[in-house]
């Protein structure tokens, strides 16, 4: 199926959780925020929340320095 993830479209396995997103694009043990379609995912959320076909995904990684 045919999704946007950070402007880009991209194609994903259909019935993927925003969990297995994380896991698909090695990001599981990152700190990350889940925009879809335009709602921000609760970490609960991404367990059970369905990707679908034409959503639009926005993920941001917190990233340390100084």
């Amino acid at each position: 199926m045919l999704v946007h993830i950070n402007g880009k479209e991209e194609e994903l396995p259909r019935g993927m959780t925003a969990e297995e997103l994380l896991d698909y694009l090695q990001l599981s043990n990152k700190q990350v925020v889940i925009e879809l379609n335009r709602s921000i995912l609760t970490t609960n959320e991404r367990e059970t929340t369905v990707i679908s076909e034409q959503d639009v995904i926005e993920i941001v990684q917190f990233v340390g320095g100084g």
